[in-house]
């Protein structure tokens, strides 16, 4: 197992050297490795290791890009740009993405609990039954976004806009939501507040959520 542990692990300059390659990061060990600034679009990092990962600024965009199962726990991902790329079931627990880009993106079952994301863009992104359980996603965009099925009990997502999102047998049940956008298209987020999220909140009724 040592071994085994000890070929996946990757210092920046191997890191850089496959990116110029075949791209192939997958099931590689990054954690704590400093990224940032670093353009890694199309690559794959399906099960990669990026825990305490510095990728500020870092470009992963692109459906090409796989970040599939991936583990991004306690990394710093800010102003990182994710859009479009397949997120489904990695972890960003914890992780630090303020002003990140997810326009797009398929983070299905993703697990973002704890996280960081303020000032970020979920716009169009595919958040089906993802955990978003005590994150900070205040004065983030999820415009068109599909929150399907998300636990995101505890969230905070003050001054965030929901424009046409769904949020059909989402529970966010004790979230913060003050200030937070909605549209009368938003109309499955008003079945998840009726039924699952006891929510004591001041939201912005200026476009007559649909009962």
């Amino acid at each position: 197992m040592l071994c085994r542990g000890a070929y996946k692990r990757l210092d920046t300059v191997k890191v850089m050297q496959l990116l110029n390659g075949q791209r192939n990061l997958s099931g590689m060990d990054m954690r704590g490795l400093d990224i940032s600034d670093v353009d890694m679009r199309g690559a794959s990092l399906y099960r990669s290791r990026l825990d305490r990962a510095c990728l500020t600024n870092a470009v992963l965009c692109g459906k090409q890009t796989n970040l599939q199962h991936a583990s991004l726990c306690n990394a710093d991902m800010e102003y990182a740009d994710l859009s479009e790329a397949d997120a489904s079931d990695a972890k960003f627990v914890e992780c630090k993405a303020h002003f990140a880009t997810f326009e797009g993106a398929n983070m299905a079952r993703a697990d973002l609990s704890r996280a960081g994301v303020t000032h970020a863009s979920f716009d169009r992104a595919e958040l089906t039954n993802a955990t978003l359980v005590d994150a900070d996603l205040s004065g983030s965009l999820l415009v068109a976004a599909i929150l399907s099925g998300v636990r995101g009990a505890g969230v905070k997502a003050v001054g965030a806009k929901f424009t046409s999102s769904r949020c059909d047998k989402a529970d966010f049940t004790g979230a913060v939501l003050d200030m937070a956008r909605h549209t009368s298209r938003f109309h499955c987020f008003s079945w998840a507040v009726n039924v699952s999220c006891r929510l004591p909140l001041k939201l912005d009724m200026s476009d007559k959520l649909l009962m």
